[in-house]
């Protein structure tokens, strides 16, 4: 602080006059105007600015703008495939406010970041993705009292003669993931180029779980400690009760446009949320052009028990892509029995924003 002559009131306590106070606001102002060798503060642009203090770089926001009514079923584009039955095993979130597939920039989740130029990125800068996710409803392929499971309902097993529920399809533990990708290869955002934060030059370290590139069917399986699953959120297909009880179904759908009706259905439409942050690697990609959500689906939780790895042992768990549809009974042919499960995600609302900050000032 400059050397600064003030007029005290304190401990005599006389008369203040507006005079006198004007005068030492002007005195204070002249002396702290400038920043200079005789006039150096510790909550100077110094301090503020270049030191502890993050300064926000860039803010991208978008919401696709699609709402319904309860009790009203989604839009076809607005319900995204299982890869069991179409062979999907990734797809871009990019239904608009009307329900229909886009690949417009801005339309559906495709977020333009740092306009048509793109954002520049450089070492140690943090970029932190939010998102929210309507889940709307569930759309299996077969009647829920075929995808039962042996291990709530023993009836199930073996599906013999004179069995209350002859199907069973597994364990049931079934999701759905949704996560975000990037693109640092042109302004054009064609789906194509939307990969992992690895992938695309932003991050390093362990790999992220990319099930466009490295999962599928045919016991496609990836381990919990084989890759990155931090930058997923999980939507449930279906909840489990304990046991098989007479008051109530074993299997219940997790969200639903029709509402809960406490017999079939757990609740109404369901928001999810998710949150990713990163900081950008030394010489990460050059630029960063947008950002777009993906889900991908059904996966199922298992073991790999042939494993051989010497940290975790032979049981790793983590989940694959299921590749099996459920027909349990094979049209009368042995051989076509599966227990697996297809069909679609619908979803509604989707919000997606992207902040990037730097502690290097301005």
């Amino acid at each position: 602080m400059g050397n600064v002559r003030l007029d005290v009131f304190y401990p005599t306590n006389g008369t203040i006059t507006a005079a006198g106070v004007n005068q030492n606001s002007s005195a204070l102002n002249g002396s702290t105007s400038g920043i200079n060798e005789e006039n150096v503060r510790t909550e100077g642009i110094d301090n503020k600015q270049l030191t502890g203090d993050l300064t926000i770089k860039e803010i991208a926001i978008q919401s696709n703008g699609y709402q319904l009514s309860l009790n009203t079923i989604n839009s076809s584009d607005a319900r995204y495939p299982s890869y069991a039955n179409y062979t999907v095993k990734e797809a871009p979130i990019n239904h608009d406010n009307t329900g229909t597939a886009s690949t417009a920039i801005g339309k559906g989740t495709k977020l333009q970041v740092g306009g048509a130029a793109g954002y520049d990125l450089t070492e140690g800068e943090f970029i932190t993705i939010k998102w929210n996710v309507m889940q709307w409803g569930e759309f299996t392929d077969v009647a829920y009292d075929l995808l039962e499971s042996a291990l709530i309902d023993t009836t199930t097993k073996d599906g013999g003669a004179g069995a209350t529920h002859p199907y069973g399809s597994g364990i049931g533990e079934w999701c759905w993931l949704i996560y975000p990708k990037f693109n640092t290869t042109s302004n054009a955002l064609n789906d194509n180029d939307f990969t992992d934060a690895k992938t695309a030059g932003i991050v390093s370290g362990t790999d992220f779980l990319d099930p466009g590139a490295n999962a599928g069917g045919e016991g496609g399986f990836v381990g919990f400690n084989e890759e990155r699953w931090d930058h997923t959120i999980v939507i449930p297909a279906h909840f489990l009760s304990a046991t098989d009880v007479g008051t109530g179904p074993v299997e219940m759908i997790y969200a639903s446009y029709q509402g809960p009706d406490n017999n079939t259905k757990l609740g109404q439409p369901l928001m999810h949320h998710g949150t990713l942050r990163l900081e950008t690697k030394a010489s990460p990609a050059s630029k960063l052009y947008g950002i777009q959500l993906y889900v991908s689906g059904y996966w199922r939780m298992d073991a790999n028990q042939g494993g051989t790895d010497p940290v975790s042992g032979p049981n790793t768990a983590g989940m694959f892509l299921e590749n099996e549809q459920c027909n349990p009974t094979g049209g009368g042919n042995p051989a076509a029995v599966e227990y697996g499960i297809s069909g679609y995600l619908g979803l509604e609302r989707i919000q997606l924003s992207c902040v990037i900050q730097s502690n290097k000032g301005a």
